[in-house]
């Protein structure tokens, strides 16, 4: 009896080569190079700038945690670094607009003084 089922070999599992090993804190440092990214598109928006401190605040907060669990690498610096200047620019953007804003009202409630006389 030639029967092909009989004379099949078992098979040898397949190797998987085992998983690297997660670097503590990889997770933190890649959020805060997306907030610190994001916080300086932010910088731009006059009273979007509201958002882009948070996130350059969270940007800082989270690469300096990242740091300190470990990680080694440029990301999580990276994101110190651009939350910092994120959110020193939206800081600025932040007063400039509301400068302008406020002198622009008041150049137009100054006009409506004058007209009255």
């Amino acid at each position: 009896m030639n029967n092909d089922y009989n004379n099949q070999q078992p098979q040898q599992p397949q190797y998987q080569p085992p998983m690297p090993p997660v670097q503590p804190g990889k997770n933190l440092a890649i959020a805060s190079l997306i907030m610190g990214i994001s916080s300086l598109v932010f910088w731009w928006m006059s009273y979007g700038a509201i958002i882009g401190i948070g996130l350059g605040i969270a940007a800082a907060i989270c690469g300096t945690k990242a740091k300190k669990q470990g990680f080694v690498g440029g990301i999580a610096t990276g994101g110190v670094i651009t939350g910092i200047i994120g959110a020193v620019l939206c800081a600025i953007g932040f007063i400039v607009c509301t400068v302008i804003i406020c002198a622009a009202v008041g150049v137009a409630g100054a006009a409506d003084v004058w007209s009255l006389y």
